[in-house]
């Protein structure tokens, strides 16, 4: 694909109109509970167990609605079934006992509190399912699998729950003055600083969580030193072709206290989250965003052709809750920056003045490089006049195609 001017232009109302499909799907999707509650399930395909719903699916589905200025009485009824967030002592969504213990579930609970606002005032109290969280974190580090109680819990951190936690914590302005935020952030950098190689889910995670803290008082330069690093090494991974619908899985258990546990995962779709990461990051370069922008691209082509982004032949509904967030960081820097997203030196190059100015210096520059060629007596000259030639001409043809083909030359 050929990024231009125009074929980001058209990118922006791709993203809406891929979105606009994905709330159609959560909504059709829904399940009705007793006393008009909803919830969802883990897919939203025609394959789906249609009984089945739960935490992850319920949040994520409320996060799209939400997203997409659906009406406020229609994510109080989905809220009402998640533990921490119903009045109820036992939300419709709690069938199974972790589901107040999962440091998992718990962050989608929370993702799923007053998601339209985006950054509540430092004054502004933590809700219960933050408390848990603040509760539940390894003294000086991150965040593990799960917490029963003290006596009772994963005394392990991990980069996935601990990144999540964190995205999910930034939203409360008092995260950012909390001594227990800070020290989990720097436990995350040091554990992502170092690391040669590492998995691109965790890296995307890790940037996306990083990313909530610039600016802040908290972060210090080991955060934007692990911050660059995990860009780096995305920008390394995305180089290597692949298809975008795969996913990675963490697994983790949660013993019962018997011998015995749940064994649980958790699937990212991994080209979505470092899409995703690369552009929200400001260590990206310019071709990262250019590479995110292809990845929106066809995240868009693809729901609105399969009816949903679909992985391994399921339309999951985490899934839809990243691929939304994905098409709606595009959509708004398309509306915002759309140089961002243009290969260089197309994304430097921004009025209609600097463009003829180019244009004509590129021109100036080809004749010249033609006229050596043709009359020098000297054999260096026709060579660097050829190749000066070729090199203007080839990028006055590219400027030309970028600002003022007529036609789309995206999916």
């Amino acid at each position: 694909m050929f990024l231009s001017r125009r074929s980001i232009a058209k990118l922006g109302q791709k993203c809406t109109d891929a979105r606009n499909g994905i709330r159609d799907l959560v909504h059709k999707m829904e399940i009705v509970l007793p006393d008009d509650q909803i919830a969802w399930g883990q897919f939203l395909d025609d394959g789906r167990n249609k009984r089945q719903f739960g935490v992850l699916g319920t949040s994520a589905a409320i996060q799209v609605l939400s997203s997409m200025g659906t009406a406020a009485t229609s994510v109080q009824r989905a809220q009402q079934t998640l533990p921490y967030l119903s009045v109820s002592e036992s939300p419709k969504c709690q069938h199974e006992l972790n589901d107040r213990t999962s440091t998992f579930k718990v962050l989608a609970a929370l993702d799923a509190y007053e998601p339209t606002t985006k950054k509540f005032d430092s004054q502004v109290a933590y809700p219960l399912a933050a408390n848990y969280l603040l509760n539940a974190q390894i003294e000086n580090e991150g965040w593990g699998n799960y917490f029963r109680s003290d006596a009772d819990r994963d005394d392990k951190s991990a980069v996935e729950p601990t990144a999540l936690t964190l995205i999910a914590l930034h939203r409360f302005g008092r995260c950012i003055a909390d001594e227990r935020c800070t020290k989990a952030l720097d436990w995350l950098s040091g554990e992502l600083e170092p690391r040669q190689t590492e998995s691109p889910a965790a890296d995307a995670l890790g940037v996306l969580a990083f990313s909530k803290f610039e600016g802040s008082e908290s972060k210090s330069e080991r955060v934007s030193l692990a911050h660059q690093n995990c860009v780096v090494r995305l920008s390394q991974w995305r180089k290597t072709p692949r298809d975008i619908a795969f996913h990675s899985e963490y697994h983790y258990e949660i013993p019962d206290g018997f011998g015995g546990g749940e064994s649980k995962y958790i699937f990212f779709p991994v080209a979505i989250l470092v899409a995703l990461a690369l552009l929200k990051s400001q260590y990206s370069k310019s071709s990262d965003r250019t590479w995110a922008a292809r990845v929106c691209q066809e995240v868009a082509a693809r729901v609105r052709r399969d009816g949903g982004f679909r992985v391994w032949g399921h339309v999951s509904t985490v899934d839809q809750c990243w691929a939304n967030q994905l098409l709606l960081e595009c959509e708004e820097l398309v509306k915002s920056r759309p140089s961002d997203l243009l290969p260089p030196p197309l994304n430097r190059i921004q009025s209609r003045m600097a463009k003829w100015t180019t244009l004509g210096a590129t021109l100036v520059s080809g004749l010249l490089g033609a006229y050596w060629a043709i009359v020098s007596h000297s054999a260096t000259f026709r060579i660097l006049g050829s190749a000066l030639t070729a090199v203007s001409f080839g990028f006055f043809v590219a400027l030309i195609m970028a600002w003022y083909a007529k036609g789309d030359r995206s999916h």
